[in-house]
């Protein structure tokens, strides 16, 4: 059975590097290779390791850097780990069938170099070749290494005895110096210790220990969330954007007439909408429009989910969507909560207790089909972290160069064009006034001209855009502090 060990270190690295990478520009990345090269014998060991640092040296050469040069080596290492993990843990014999296999299918199965870099290993490995001369400096070099631990190891024990030494003497006092274990001493490292429970320093320390504990834990649970995030996204990466056309809904909607004008009774006629026209013998008008909801429901039931976010949605099942406004650090999910209206003000995307929370939508926001508007809440983080960047679109300047939102669910992309900045709050529950939180669907011109009223009356500064009827629309909402259960609420416009 042949040993992969260090393939399969170096491969994981490599996807916690793509991850990390993958939307790095051509100067960032040439910076992050030249730090990588110090490190890559312990992060990417091997010839795939080698093969990889290659093939990101090269990229970072590119002055344009195309989104498919990830998405074929997330592939690639995706693959080659499957075939470490699981076919190359066989015997000899099989190892050698897969081998051929993979040499008549190489350009299909491949697309990197790094990829193709797996059949030469593989066949050193059955001693089919000689190992390369990289390899054999490799082991030299373990060798030489392990060498040098062994010579260093009693040293270190040494180290670390005197160390313990003069550990003991700093807490017990001068008195405690070897070789002194007199009675006046024993004594006084009595009234020492004593002193020491009793010092405001101690203690403040220690409250320190505990606190500096308290926010590693929190940084490392944020890097996790990090890692995932980024993990999503490259997923997320790995098939290209379709945008979901208005069609779907005529088609629905003609499908929805037909069936209706199907169920009217013979001698009576029906209008452009399916519904029965008030004849003699006019079937019921509820029964027809009971039908066109249904068909709605029907085909929203076997809309298929994008592949971006198949796996994903899977993983998550309160995921609505991906919220990214370029040049910002909103690049987050969207999630749903069906059980608690408020879940997600307490709890990260993946369920964990969080005081950044995630971003989510109302309960009663309609999926599929969408509705006329999304409203996305987020915590007004002072770190930044959420929405805590929202309060720059209160500069029109910054409005003007950020106007750009892209808002996907799982079933379609959209690109959004911000066109208000609101100030506002939650209202009473007697108080009168529209309530943009409980506003979803406009079912006529009327409903729809509170929403143009209510952004017209509250944006701070005229941005030359505004809302038309028929317009799908976006709300971003966090907090405002200056008045009493305030709200900042960036109001965007679907374009695309």
């Amino acid at each position: 059975m042949l040993t992969w060990t260090a393939e399969e270190k170096a491969l994981k690295n490599i996807q916690k590097i793509i991850a990390r990478v993958w939307r790095m520009n051509h100067a960032q990345l040439s910076t992050f290779c030249n730090k990588l090269q110090k490190n890559s014998h312990e992060l990417l060991p091997g010839q795939l390791g080698s093969a990889f640092l290659k093939v990101l040296q090269q990229t970072a050469q590119k002055e344009q850097i195309s989104a498919k040069v990830w998405t074929e080596l997330m592939r690639d290492t995706e693959r080659l780990l499957n075939l470490v993990q699981m076919q190359c843990r066989q015997e000899e014999q099989a190892c050698r069938l897969l081998l051929y296999r993979l040499e008549a299918q190489q350009d299909r199965i491949f697309q990197t170099e790094l990829g193709r870099a797996f059949l030469p290993l593989l066949k050193e490995k059955l001693g089919m070749i000689p190992p390369s001369r990289t390899q054999t400096a490799s082991i030299q070099e373990r060798a030489s290494k392990h060498e040098h631990r062994q010579n260093t190891s009693g040293l270190h024990t040494e180290l670390h005895q005197e160390l313990e030494k003069v550990a003991d003497w700093l807490m017990n006092g001068p008195e405690q110096a070897p070789g002194k274990k007199t009675k006046k001493n024993r004594n006084n490292r009595s009234v020492c210790h004593s002193a020491a429970k009793r010092s405001p320093a101690l203690i403040f320390a220690c409250l320190s220990i505990c606190f500096m504990g308290i926010w590693l834990y929190g940084q490392i649970q944020r890097n996790q969330n990090q890692w995932q995030l980024q993990q999503m996204k490259v997923a997320s990466s790995k098939e290209p954007d379709l945008f979901w056309s208005d069609s779907p809904t005529a088609d629905t909607d003609a499908a929805a007439r037909r069936k209706a004008r199907s169920n009217i009774a013979p001698g009576t006629t029906s209008n452009e909408t399916g519904v029965a026209e008030n004849h003699p013998q006019t079937t019921d008008k509820t029964s027809a429009a009971k039908n066109i909801r249904q068909t709605k429901r029907n085909a929203a039931a076997r809309q298929k989910k994008l592949p971006q976010y198949e796996q994903m949605s899977k993983e998550y099942p309160d995921l609505f969507g991906w919220l990214l406004i370029p040049d910002t650090q909103i690049d987050l999910p969207v999630m749903q909560p069906h059980k608690e209206s408020d879940f997600y003000l307490h709890h990260d995307f993946q369920g964990a207790a969080s005081s950044e929370g995630a971003l989510f939508v109302d309960a009663k926001n309609n999926l599929l089909p969408p509705d006329c508007n999304t409203v996305v809440y987020g915590h007004n983080m002072k770190n930044g972290h959420m929405f805590g960047t929202l309060d720059l679109y209160q500069d029109a300047d910054y409005f003007q160069a950020h106007k750009e939102i892209h808002f996907d669910t799982i079933y379609e992309t959209g690109i959004y064009e911000a066109v208000a900045v609101v100030k506002t709050r939650i209202l009473q529950e007697e108080e009168p006034g529209f309530r943009y939180y409980q506003f979803f669907q406009s079912n006529d011109r009327q409903s729809f001209h509170a929403c143009q009223e209510f952004v017209k009356q509250n944006q701070l500064f005229d941005s030359g855009s505004f809302l038309q009827y028929g317009d799908r629309i976006l709300m971003l909402s966090t907090c405002e502090y200056s008045q009493e259960n305030g709200r900042l609420v960036v109001v965007a416009r679907k374009i695309g």
